[in-house]
């Protein structure tokens, strides 16, 4: 799943749907400096299954994509933020394929 982008602030905040504007506003409202804006990248591992998270960064290195942030949430989704989030997805794609998920 990838949601359209995330706000790169002084600490993480992740923003869903397209209220990118309104997101950016509130922060600035609240004295909050938004520095960039960006698309991450949401996947999700097999948790019973080890080497998954080095499976994932392997390909996506083997491919060329430059990982900048990573981590988890509440919700056991891994967060990507991709120096090219387009490539990012193609690899994100045959690897969820090619693992049977």
């Amino acid at each position: 799943m990838l949601l359209p982008f995330a706000l790169s602030v002084g600490r993480k905040a992740e923003v869903e749907g397209g209220g990118r504007r309104r997101a950016s506003t509130s922060l600035a409202a609240a004295g909050t400096r938004v520095s960039a804006v960006r698309e991450v990248l949401i996947q999700r591992l097999q948790q019973d299954r080890p080497g998954q998270l080095g499976g994932l960064c392997r390909r996506m290195a083997e491919a060329g994509v430059n990982i900048e942030v990573l981590y988890s949430d509440h919700a056991n989704q891994l967060v990507l933020v991709l120096d090219d989030p387009a490539a990012g997805r193609r690899v994100s794609a045959a690897w969820m394929r090619d693992s049977g998920m």
